[in-house]
């Protein structure tokens, strides 16, 4: 299985979440599916950071790949019109700069969650283990997140 597009989706939520200032609990693998973690509709929130988290999916698929998947958008486009927004595409340019102004983090993110993933897979092989697991923390990435705005 190719783990580009997920892994890039999901670091793309996270560079957006860190951004924004969300609280991001971790990336985990659930019922074999990579997820994002996040406090999403913590009061303190706007709406407009919720659909420009849930962009930024799509926007890291498109900052890593070049190009995103409009099938692997439905879940976070339900969750937009559920909550009264417009479509993914709207909120897409926002979470894209975030990215592209934060590329190292991505870049780091991306490179730990493969690696996690690569690791947690050949483990889980070889013992027959869990189908759910994390794959970095929130503090892990918090961590990267501090020390790479360090260096701006």
């Amino acid at each position: 299985m190719d783990l580009r597009r997920p892994i890039c989706h999901e670091a793309g939520h996270a560079v957006v979440g860190l951004f924004l200032g969300f609280r991001i609990d971790g990336i985990e693998v659930f019922e074999g599916r990579l997820r994002t973690i996040c406090e999403l509709d913590a009061k303190h929130r706007t709406d407009t950071e919720r659909f420009i988290f849930l962009a930024g999916g799509i926007a890291g698929e498109k900052s890593g790949l070049g190009e995103y998947d409009p099938g692997g958008c439905n879940d976070d486009q339900k969750k937009i019109l559920d909550r009264r927004g417009d479509s993914i595409k709207t909120y897409l340019p926002h979470a894209i700069g975030i990215i592209d102004s934060n590329r190292e983090c991505f870049q780091e993110l991306r490179r730990k969650i493969t690696n996690r993933a690569i690791e947690e897979g050949s483990e889980t092989s070889i013992t027959g283990g869990k189908s759910s697991f994390k794959l970095i923390t929130g503090d892990e990435m918090q961590r990267i997140w501090t020390a790479l705005q360090a260096v701006k």
